[in-house]
């Protein structure tokens, strides 16, 4: 989310900082700019605060199958189809199967390491490390539990912890220091 709106810090950070050439990047301050002023609870609390309000569905009152990674909720006259995205590529049948189309493909057009954006995007997934913290905060949450095993969420948490190179920059929210 952070990298589709990827222009407003960039312009934000530009007022302090020469980013005009790829080499001048000052990639911490990205770094701090997404700890400090990016709403990090918007994904895990979206269904409540976006979805409910708008359907009048509360999508945890259902339940979801995590091995399957989609469920299909059936309420009045709407039909919705939730998927892990983890799996999208897994669940192109589902997909077609559920729109009742004959032919359909899917295809990866909106990837953040085919945009404008690429060359910062990839080293700050490299190399940005949130906190135990931070970890915690998100991966602890009821989106978290209602869609993912435990092992699935211990498996997120470890990619961030197992990878710690000495380049890696530790942060947690509302820190703008590195360690």
């Amino acid at each position: 989310m952070y990298f589709q709106a990827f222009h407003v810090p960039l312009m934000d950070i530009n007022r302090s900082t020469d980013n005009r050439q790829e080499s001048n990047t000052n990639l911490q301050a990205f770094r701090t700019d997404f700890f400090n002023k990016f709403n990090h609870r918007y994904g895990v609390s979206w269904f409540d605060d976006e979805f409910k309000k708008t359907w009048d569905i509360d999508i945890y009152g259902y339940p979801f199958h995590k091995e399957e990674g989609y469920t299909v909720i059936e309420k009045g006259n709407l039909e919705i189809l939730l998927l892990k995205m983890e799996k999208l590529n897994e669940l192109e049948e589902v997909i077609r199967d559920f729109l009742e189309m004959e032919e359909f493909t899917l295809l990866n057009e909106n990837m953040g390491d085919k945009k404008w954006y690429q060359s910062v995007y990839r080293e700050f997934k490299q190399n940005v490390e949130p906190g135990e913290e931070y970890l915690e905060d998100l991966y602890r949450s009821r989106y978290m539990d209602h869609f993912y095993t435990k092992e699935e969420t211990e498996l997120f948490k470890a990619k961030y912890r197992n990878e710690t190179p000495s380049s890696k920059v530790t942060l947690t929210q509302g820190d703008s220091s590195s360690t």
